[in-house]
């Protein structure tokens, strides 16, 4: 499964990335609105 993670915390959204890929998830990230809109329309999440 791939998730989207949408947080402009860069060390929150490591820890957060990092917890998930330890549990096998696949994982983007994105720090603004725009960019986690731009990755929405190109993947399936």
């Amino acid at each position: 499964m791939k998730i989207l993670v949408a947080e402009d915390e860069p060390k929150v959204a490591a820890f957060i990335k990092k917890g998930l890929e330890e549990n096998h998830y696949e994982v983007d990230l994105a720090y603004d609105g725009l960019s986690a809109m731009k990755l929405v329309s190109q993947y399936k999440y």
